[in-house]
């Protein structure tokens, strides 16, 4: 019997076993891509966490409360620098990246704003949104005249040329200087009060609004007390300027008004001696001590030469003045005299005003 050459032969893998399956590289690629993605999502995760963290947590060695100043011109980089240097955040980097995180560059205002010890970057950057107005007070007393407005407004900051430039060229309207004649200044329509306003408010802007002011406080019922009494408010105003120069007394505005509008009555001149100081005054004393020469100089605002009201007010009334002026004391005085202590002496006669001299400044007639 001849023998059966045997021929030996591969073994074949067992395809039906999937566990014997090789890998396709398709499928090792997507492992690959999937690990990588994992990975990439920790770190992202980590990172995140991290700058939450980083972001959240408490900052800077200060350890007092502030205001923070942020001044025209400042951005967000000059913010940063200046926050670290104070001692309220300890990376200016994460402050620049939560500023752009929040648009704070386009947020950012002058202003002032309050920073605590120990705040988060976060919350840095939060209160920076948070706009506070930055306001100085400006107090204009009673009987200012329109340059001493302007050296007020010079001393703090604001544009004193600006305001004189619209306080002696008005440039608006409002209703309150209806009665103004044209060209005219607005003294006498400046109403002296204390203003809150920008470290930044016009000097242009600043005459708007004192004149705004006087719109508001002189109301309908002192307008028909005006036209009750035959004044226009700009008369008004022209006498109520010379009150406010010579009272001191609060009760005695009243009893001044009178004098003058009783002397009107009668064309008698009113004999001011602040007209005189309006018109001698200069930068070195707005309102001097008169000599008895000056009480001659030559100018339409000298009621010593002129009869009736001066051309226009020489100074800026208070309400007070403003109110003495429209419900003045009904008297029959023509004269008065200081007598001390910002009192006065009030006379009727001529030889009353001759005796109170005597008596109160030793002087004879």
């Amino acid at each position: 019997m001849t023998e059966r050459q045997v021929i030996s032969r591969r073994a074949r893998p067992v395809l039906d076993n999937p566990r014997h399956r090789p890998r396709s590289r398709a499928t090792t690629l997507a492992a690959a891509l999937f690990a990588l993605a994992a990975l990439v999502v920790i770190v992202t995760v980590v990172g995140a966490g991290a700058l939450y963290w980083s972001l959240h947590r408490s900052q800077g060695s200060a350890s007092r409360p502030t205001t923070f100043h942020v001044v025209s011109g400042d951005t967000v980089t000059s913010v940063a620098d200046r926050l670290q240097s104070l001692g309220y955040i300890d990376n200016t980097l994460l402050f620049r990246l939560d500023a752009r995180l929040h648009d704070l560059s386009a947020k950012l205002k002058a202003g002032d704003y309050p920073f605590k010890p120990h705040m988060s970057i976060d919350d840095a950057v939060a209160a920076l949104t948070v706009y506070h107005a930055r306001t100085i007070s400006i107090t204009i007393p009673e009987g200012y005249r329109i340059e001493q407005i302007a050296e007020t407004l010079n001393r703090r900051g604001l544009n004193g040329a600006a305001f004189m430039q619209e306080a002696l060229h008005p440039t608006f309207k409002s209703p309150i200087l209806a009665s103004k004649p044209a060209g005219v200044t607005l003294q006498g329509f400046l109403f002296p009060n204390t203003y809150d306003v920008s470290p930044h408010f016009g000097g242009k802007a600043f005459a708007r609004l004192m004149v705004g002011a006087l719109n508001k406080s002189f109301t309908s019922a002192m307008l028909q007390r005006a036209h009750a009494n035959s004044m226009s408010v700009f008369q008004v105003l022209t006498l109520a300027s010379i009150v406010e120069r010579e009272a001191k007394v609060e009760s005695e505005r009243p009893i001044i008004a009178s004098v003058y509008l009783n002397r009107l009555k009668i064309g008698m001149p009113l004999q001011a001696d602040p007209t005189v100081q309006y018109v001698v005054g200069t930068a070195k004393d707005w309102w001097p001590m008169l000599t008895t020469g000056q009480l001659q100089t030559q100018s339409p605002y000298n009621t010593y030469l002129n009869k009736g009201l001066p051309p226009g007010p020489i100074a800026n009334p208070g309400l007070a003045s403003i109110q003495a002026v429209l419900h003045p004391k009904h008297t029959h005085f023509l004269f008065f005299v200081a007598k001390g202590h910002g009192h006065h002496a009030f006379a009727v006669t001529y030889q009353q005003q001759c005796a109170n001299q005597l008596k109160y400044e030793n002087l004879s007639c």
